[in-house]
């Protein structure tokens, strides 16, 4: 009876870890599209696409909205009718359709049978001689204003559509709405602000969705154990799933605000900073933690010193993405063995305080150090855009303070960020 339980509890979590692994591969993929394609055909098809892959849909489709004619239009179309269905509208006046109710409602909805919802629309499978046995709908819901239409899969290949390929389908569905929305705006406003902003937005995504994996895999280690019969392994992998639960769904939250702030850069409106008192310490620990694990995976030692104590007023947001970005920079510079420190302390000008970031690897060259915290900023990483440097550099601008850098190649880098204790023109803003 015990090892019948303890084999259903792994299978169990096999099936939710291999979903998260669909689900964070999708999100991924989206998202790196999002600021590395500029044509919107291209990168809705392939977002269309790789939703169809994740939920193991066999055919989807991407409909707009036509405001003037009030119909729904098949625009973007993956499948075996693709050439026929593409084009078709569904008119919206007759009140018919799943797709329709959908866009009205807003309300995601799974259809396990077509054939016993009285909304479907049997003309369309009439006319393109295929045949829909289940669908699943979300819509493309605009932040403000209407929505801008919905995304359908059409007959799930093994299985019923189930809420986890829900939940992937309205994150894919939501970067979506950002592309087309980021569409319209292009014809209509200057977007070097805006560019800069989702391009600094969608840099700390993929960092965030990177540094989610780890955990996973990590995750799938306990699960050999367990299958081999180690002892302990039971407890060790109920221990550390709890922890695996903590952080992805802290990375989540991380991940939903910057695309929250992803959608109102796309409407070309830049966040302003939220500035509160608070300990910076404690925030340098989040980073801390939630680097933990690809850290471990490559052998390198991630701690905190300084003073806990030490209180000022900072966006915490903010300075988040910035010591994020100084550690996750560090990490692939950093050889097995070694160790990145993060220092908080009180500066010798009594209304400042500073933040290190100490890492004992490869060093850079002097030429790149000049340039680390400028706008001609660049990696020297195979793949690197040098943008995670400037993100910081713009950050602690924002706060009033100044970035510096001190490297010798072979003996390692460190990272200077001195602050004011109270930002310039925070004080009357501060929550």
């Amino acid at each position: 009876m015990i090892e019948t339980k303890d084999t259903s509890a792994q299978e169990d979590i096999s099936a939710q870890l291999a979903l998260a692994r669909r689900q964070l591969e999708a999100v991924q993929r989206v998202s790196t599209a999002l600021y590395s394609v500029t044509d919107t055909d291209t990168l809705l098809r392939q977002a269309l696409g790789t939703a169809l892959d994740v939920v193991g849909a066999d055919a989807g489709s991407i409909l707009l909205y036509n405001a003037d004619r009030n119909v729904l239009v098949f625009r973007y179309v993956v499948g075996p009718v693709s050439e026929t269905l593409t084009g078709t509208t569904i008119d919206l006046t007759l009140g018919k359709g799943i797709a329709g109710e959908v866009f009205r409602t807003g309300l995601s909805r799974i259809t396990p049978n077509v054939d016993t919802d009285a909304d479907h629309i049997g003309t369309i499978d009439a006319r393109t001689g295929y045949r829909t046995r289940s669908l699943m709908t979300v819509p493309l819901n605009a932040r403000s204003g209407p929505a801008l239409g919905v995304m359908q899969f059409v007959n799930k290949r093994v299985g019923d559509f189930d809420s986890g390929d829900m939940a992937v389908s309205e994150i894919v569905s939501s970067l979506i709405t950002m592309s087309l929305q980021n569409s319209l705006l292009a014809k209509e406003a200057n977007l070097a602000a805006i560019a800069r902003s989702v391009g600094e937005i969608s840099h700390d995504i993929g960092n965030m969705l990177t540094h989610v994996l780890p955990y996973v895999q990590s995750l799938e280690g306990c699960i050999v154990d367990v299958r081999e019969g180690k002892p302990g392994s039971i407890d060790t992998l109920e221990t550390f799933y709890e922890e695996v639960k903590e952080n992805v769904a802290e990375g989540v939250d991380r991940v939903t605000a910057r695309t929250r702030e992803m959608a109102s850069a796309l409407k070309g409106e830049i966040a302003p900073l939220v500035f509160k008192s608070g300990r910076p310490y404690e925030t340098a620990q989040r980073v801390v933690k939630g680097l933990t694990a690809a850290a471990s995976r490559v052998d390198v030692r991630l701690s905190i010193a300084g003073d806990p104590a030490l209180e000022a007023v900072y966006d915490g947001h903010r300075l988040y993405n910035a010591l994020y970005n100084l550690v996750n920079n560090a990490l692939p510079e950093t050889p097995p063995g070694g160790s990145i420190t993060l220092t908080i302390q009180a500066n010798s000008e009594p209304a400042y305080y500073t933040i290190e970031v100490v890492d004992t690897g490869e060093g850079m060259p002097e030429e790149v150090r000049k340039m680390l915290f400028t706008d001609a900023a660049y990696s020297t990483k195979s793949g690197g855009t040098g943008l995670g440097t400037r993100i910081v550099r713009r950050i602690v601008e924002q706060h009033g303070g100044k970035a510096s850098a001190v490297s010798t190649p072979g003996q390692g880098t460190t990272i200077t960020l001195r602050l004011p204790c109270l930002p310039p023109g925070a004080s009357h803003t501060v929550i």
